[in-house]
């Protein structure tokens, strides 16, 4: 993954994050996106997958049903290696999404929201939740969209994940992906941490 990977903001109702993430507060005007910090961790590429991965990591505070996260990439990695068919992804954990390696029963942290576009691997973006106690839940295969084919690698594309009353709700470069709508489980009631993995920026 590139270094200068991406960048978050957050806003409410609507938040931002990318390989740029912004998250802002509930206004009547979606133009008050706030800029999110990120912070780049080694980690593991998932459960049973013990690769390691460079990470973008941000403290994206707590999520009210309504906000938004916004993602802004300028692409996704095209290089190849033993991993590259598990594509690029991110994660919205409860708990410490950092460490979730060495986190374990009362302490394991949650996957809200695993979000996988596998453009190598099957052409599909593999969607589920992973939470404390229970691990993984029904994964939503659904096509990748054109901007998430491997011929579009290094084109920039923009991501939002609304929080919805019951589902994440996904739009992509403006476009709402109703068939890409995942159901929301788990404890959203703390602050959570957003993970970007091989985005570009």
């Amino acid at each position: 993954p590139a270094t200068d990977g991406p960048a978050a903001a957050r806003q409410h109702p609507r938040a931002v994050v990318a390989p740029t993430t912004t998250v802002a507060p509930p206004t009547p005007t979606p133009s008050a996106w706030r800029q999110l910090q990120l912070d780049w961790q080694e980690t593991q590429l998932g459960p049973g997958f013990p690769n390691k991965i460079d990470s973008a990591w941000s403290d994206i505070g707590v999520l009210n049903t309504g906000d938004v996260l916004q993602i802004q990439a300028d692409g996704f990695s095209a290089k190849d290696s033993p991993i590259a068919v598990w594509g690029w992804y991110l994660n919205v954990w409860s708990g410490d999404g950092r460490h979730w390696v060495t986190k374990k029963g009362s302490s394991e942290p949650s996957r809200l929201l695993h979000f996988n576009p596998r453009p190598r691997g099957g052409g599909y973006i593999a969607i589920n939740n992973f939470l404390k106690g229970s691990g993984w839940g029904q994964e939503k295969d659904v096509p990748c969209p054109e901007p998430w084919k491997m011929e579009n690698a290094g084109k920039s594309f923009v991501l939002e994940l609304e929080l919805g009353d019951k589902t994440w709700l996904v739009k992509l470069n403006g476009d709402p992906q109703p068939e890409m709508a995942y159901k929301r489980k788990g404890d959203f009631s703390g602050p959570l941490i957003l993970q970007l993995y091989d985005l570009i920026h």
